[in-house]
């Protein structure tokens, strides 16, 4: 299904549709690996049978968003699906899921296929904690975003948006009307203010 959309499309294609309430916004991307490297495993080398009727590896990567708290990461032998399911403010479930073809060996290794995303997860854990215990400081003070936490400034705007319309029933401004920020600050006080280096 993923390859009748992207294809053999060039990397660093994509797609987004931003979505509201009565439609998922989604995402997705092609993009190398890079370095040399046939799938996203420790070694590079393949670690099942190719998926989607390939014959032969790319080196390639596709991404899908889907919703703002599900995506997915499709190297040529492997897929891995993301699920981010808030708990509470403090409490998040992140579940990875990984699909290999119908035909791929029964003993496959497992450690191989969720290396990646098991090294990465780890380390995201321990950033966010860190900046969870950051926030939880006395001495915390909301800033403002930089220019590079743009996807984190929709999200949140966004996010925060769909909460008030399912509270109140009242729907916000349609999000065409207010993406990303494109200035320099995301808050309006911030983009007023001097800074020196």
């Amino acid at each position: 299904a993923w390859h009748s959309v992207i294809g053999d499309a060039e990397f660093h294609k994509g797609a987004w549709q931003a979505g509201d309430l009565d439609t998922m916004p989604f995402a997705m991307h092609r993009k190398p690996i890079g370095s040399g490297r046939n799938t996203l495993s420790n070694t590079g080398e393949g670690v099942s049978c190719l998926m989607g009727g390939r014959h032969a590896y790319d080196g390639g990567e596709s991404g899908f968003r889907l919703g703002r708290l599900s995506f997915a990461s499709a190297a040529n032998d492997y897929v891995t699906l993301f699920q981010m399911i808030p708990r509470s403010a403090t409490e998040t479930d992140v579940i990875l899921t990984w699909l290999v073809d119908k035909d791929a060996d029964g003993d496959i290794d497992a450690d191989a296929i969720s290396w990646m995303w098991d090294v990465t997860t780890v380390q995201d854990k321990k950033i966010t904690e860190d900046n969870a215990d950051g926030i939880m400081s006395r001495a915390y003070r909301p800033g403002p975003y930089t220019p590079l936490e743009r996807q984190t400034s929709f999200f949140v705007q966004t996010y925060l948006s769909e909460l008030r319309s399912l509270i109140t029933g009242t729907r916000g401004a349609p999000i065409s009307q207010w993406s990303a920020p494109k200035e320099l600050f995301a808050s309006p006080k911030a983009a007023s203010c001097n800074t020196r280096l």
